[in-house]
């Protein structure tokens, strides 16, 4: 810094000071004169904003927004900024605008998140090559957890050229990216968190942290560990669903068992005396083929394979409606399927129903 930066941090200090005393008048005198000495800075440039200055008035912000909490203080110091501002014709305001972004951050003067959002990302688009406007509105984004790839990309800007002079730029940079990996992590993309933190911990500004890498090594474990455990639910998930499935597979097997096993029987009871004796056994077997094919269906259709041609059942079902068809035929033909006292008793039916249409 040179002599007029230092001059501006001595009043800094003397405004907090002022401040702590409860001198508030004579407080906001000293940032009247600190003001017309800031504006001698003009618009912004590495030479005349150096970050190891302007990183002081962060502080001094952050600083004179506590002291002043519970006063009405702090609105006088960005109403006198914005006085300036308002009335300063033909003359650059860049630098008063850094001062009043650092003084209504996180203060009543924002009143809601969205419009503090606005300004800061007005001033941001205003300025585009400032990088402590990049810097703000990287804290916004990354403070409110949105569009943090963006708030990395501006970090990593003023990094590039601040290099490790602001251990704070460094940190929150730090925590972007870390937020930026859990957030994928969240959302189960496993891959794109690894990768985010191994680019981290291949950043030279890292290195120099042992905490910092750290932390990268355990959270790199950590996604490891949950790729590997959400996997082996994935895997436990799959094979209780098929488990499931073939157990039902198995129930509606048995269901189709018993049914033909019942119908079997019902069927065998109500042949007898209704048929020629010499009818009895081929009419059974052909049931019995019926209820065998109709099993074998159920379990062929319950369990359909991909390749029918290698599964036996498939040729099990041929065979047995080919049986079942040649017996349907040859019992079509055949005239004797009734014994002699059900044709009697038939016999004996029609003629008197003949008798009573006589």
């Amino acid at each position: 810094m040179n002599q007029i930066h230092n001059e501006l941090k001595v009043l800094q200090d003397l405004i907090l000071s002022a401040e702590f005393k409860k001198e508030a008048s004579e407080a906001l005198e000293k940032f009247k004169d600190y003001l017309e000495k800031v504006k001698t800075l003009g618009p912004y440039n590495e030479l005349n904003w150096p970050v190891d200055w302007t990183s002081t008035v962060w502080d001094f912000a952050s600083n004179l927004r506590e002291v002043t909490k519970n006063t009405s203080n702090l609105s006088n110091y960005i109403g006198e900024v914005t006085h300036l501002i308002n009335n300063s014709k033909n003359i650059n305001t860049e630098i008063l605008e850094f001062i009043l972004c650092e003084l209504s951050w996180d203060s009543a003067a924002f009143e809601v998140s969205n419009k503090a959002q606005n300004i800061i990302k007005e001033l941001y688009e205003k300025y585009p090559n400032n990088l402590e406007f990049k810097h703000a509105y990287a804290h916004f984004l990354t403070d409110e957890g949105i569009y943090l790839e963006k708030a990395d990309q501006l970090y990593k800007a003023c990094i590039a050229v601040w290099k490790n002079k602001s251990p704070q730029t460094l940190s929150a940079a730090f925590t972007c990216e870390y937020k930026m990996a859990n957030k994928f992590l969240q959302n189960k993309n496993y891959d794109r968190s690894i990768e985010l933190i191994r680019r981290a911990q291949k950043y030279e500004y890292y290195k120099s942290s042992q905490m910092q890498m750290m932390l990268l090594y355990t959270f790199n474990d950590k996604i490891s560990d949950t790729k590997t455990l959400h996997s082996l639910i994935e895997e436990t998930k799959l094979d209780a669903i098929k488990t499931a499935k073939k157990m039902q597979g198995k129930s509606i097997e048995l269901l189709g068992l018993f049914t033909a096993i019942i119908a079997f029987i019902m069927s065998t009871v109500s042949v007898f005396g209704k048929v020629s004796e010499k009818m009895i056994l081929p009419i059974i077997l052909a049931m019995g083929i019926v209820l065998i094919l109709f099993v074998s269906t159920i379990s062929y259709m319950n369990d359909n394979p991909k390749n029918f041609l290698k599964d036996f059942r498939f040729y099990l079902i041929v065979a047995f409606l080919g049986v079942s068809i040649a017996l349907a035929y040859n019992f079509s033909s055949n005239q004797s399927l009734i014994s002699k006292d059900e044709k009697n008793i038939l016999a004996k039916k029609i003629g008197i129903i003949k008798k009573m249409g006589g």
